[in-house]
């Protein structure tokens, strides 16, 4: 290398993807030109390639290189790399890099995966196009990240402890991974929203896999409006400081591949749970906290039971919705005892009839009257009672079982109080004596002089007088 010449790594010049004249594939001549000037390549129109042809392609390692800054002959303005309709060969590897500018992709099938674990990349766009997975574990994301419009992933998507700066924004998008996650966001903190629908957008994200956003952070709103979520989707902990919105989302079943898990989170905005459809196993809302409900009776009965307790909620409230492009309709959330007793009554059987939860039920009474509905409230606390006595804690207090035991239960924790010898009143020391006491409950007799209580070394007797 001549003196003076600066070195570069492996993959960071021009002139290691020139071929043996010099040149670059025509799909690669367009992008680089284009890179240059800022302005997008279009490859081939419009229409996302099926087929890798010498006039499409594009290696991965190529745009690895334009991503960071290119070189001397082929610099890279500040818009970054945006090619359109291109067959691009390869997984795109920046891990750990330092992309300088945005990476969009519109109508392009990446024949591998996408990496930026641990990367810096101003924003990502992806429209339309095909990955085999995208693993942006611990991405740091001063912009957007948009996987929309048609994009389909086939494989895992991951933003585990990712840094978004804007919108993590997936409408219309297709993520397909049967086997774990499919959109995995766990401990992501995302500045702006998350777009898995949108008001008024008919489009939907479509989700073959799980759904995982336990214990990110939102600074906006959560809006999941008209997704299909075909396996189990997870809000365990999540922080959301505007609204969760679950409006005419769809889940096609089987019920035991699917269940909706809230617990322990925290919604500083309203939680919409509407014109829902299909069938889910459980939805679990145990400790979680929201500021209010907007929802509809039908939208619940999609699970076959629901776990509320520790569900914290301040009201329920109307609201007014574009459901389809241009159309407000209102919605109003039913406030009345008979519909509301129907929601705590869709509880799992364990919660009602066995060890009974009086936690959800003492929360709707409490909403109910401090919005005024004093006798709604009352035929709540009243439903409480009546499940209480039928469920088996009940029995635990039943008062013949008490009466029962209470000539068992009192000597012994009289005995403790007599001292070691204690005198009948005929004078009789107990320890001299067979012991017999009387059952109040039927009168009968039964022999106690082998029962005699001990606490260490120590023997405690009882006199008959003291046992009643």
């Amino acid at each position: 290398m001549p003196n003076g010449a600066s070195k570069r790594p492996r993959g960071r010049t021009l002139a290691e993807f020139l071929d043996g004249l010099g040149q670059l594939s025509p799909a690669e001549r367009k992008l680089l030109e284009a890179c240059v000037i800022g302005e997008p390549a279009s490859i081939d129109g419009t229409l996302r390639p099926e087929h890798r042809t010498d006039e499409n392609q594009i290696r991965a390692r190529f745009v690895r290189f334009l991503a960071l800054g290119g070189d001397e002959r082929a610099p890279v303005d500040e818009k970054g790399v945006h090619v359109r309709g291109a067959w691009i060969d390869g997984d795109i590897d920046l891990e750990a890099c330092h992309v300088t500018g945005p990476i969009t992709l519109d109508w392009c099938h990446v024949d591998g995966e996408i990496n930026l674990l641990d990367a810096e990349i101003p924003c990502l766009f992806l429209d339309n196009s095909f990955a085999k997975g995208i693993d942006a574990e611990r991405l740091r994301c001063p912009g957007s990240v948009h996987i929309h419009n048609g994009t389909f992933v086939d494989g895992k998507v991951s933003l585990v402890c990712a840094h978004i700066g804007g919108d993590l924004d997936c409408v219309g998008a297709r993520f397909e991974n049967r086997e774990e996650e499919c959109l995995d966001c766990q401990g992501a903190e995302i500045r702006g929203s998350v777009f898995l629908g949108r008001e008024g957008d008919t489009r939907s994200f479509h989700a073959t896999g799980n759904v995982d956003f336990t214990g990110a952070q939102v600074d906006g709103d959560v809006f999941c409006r008209r997704a299909r979520f075909e396996d189990e989707v997870w809000f365990i902990g999540a922080r959301i400081k505007g609204d969760l919105d679950f409006s005419l989302c769809c889940f096609p079943g089987p019920a035991d591949r699917s269940e909706i898990i809230l617990s322990r989170a925290e919604v500083g905005g309203r939680f919409f749970f509407r014109k829902t459809t299909g069938e889910v196993e459980r939805i679990i809302l145990r400790g979680t906290t929201v500021n209010a409900i907007v929802d509809d009776m039908a939208s619940w009965k999609v699970a076959h039971e629901l776990l509320l307790d520790g569900f914290q909620y301040s009201r329920f409230i109307d609201a007014h919705m574009m459901d389809e492009p241009g159309i407000w309709t209102p919605e109003v959330s039913l406030t009345d005892a008979t519909s509301r007793i129907a929601w705590l009554d869709r509880q799992r059987k364990e919660d009602i009839q066995i060890d009974f939860k009086p936690q959800p039920w003492e929360q709707l009474v409490k909403v109910l009257r401090e919005m005024g509905h004093q006798e709604g409230a009352k035929k709540v606390a009243i439903a409480k009672q009546e499940r209480i006595r039928k469920s088996t804690r009940a029995s635990c207090f039943d008062t013949s079982s008490l009466w029962k035991a209470l000539p068992l239960w009192i000597p012994s924790r009289l005995a403790h109080s007599v001292g070691n010898r204690c005198r009948c009143g005929l004078g009789d020391t107990v320890q001299d004596r067979s012991h017999q006491w009387c059952d109040g409950a039927n009168g009968s007799t039964h022999d106690r002089g082998s029962e005699r209580h001990y606490r260490g070394s120590e023997r405690h007797c009882l006199s008959p007088r003291a046992r009643w």
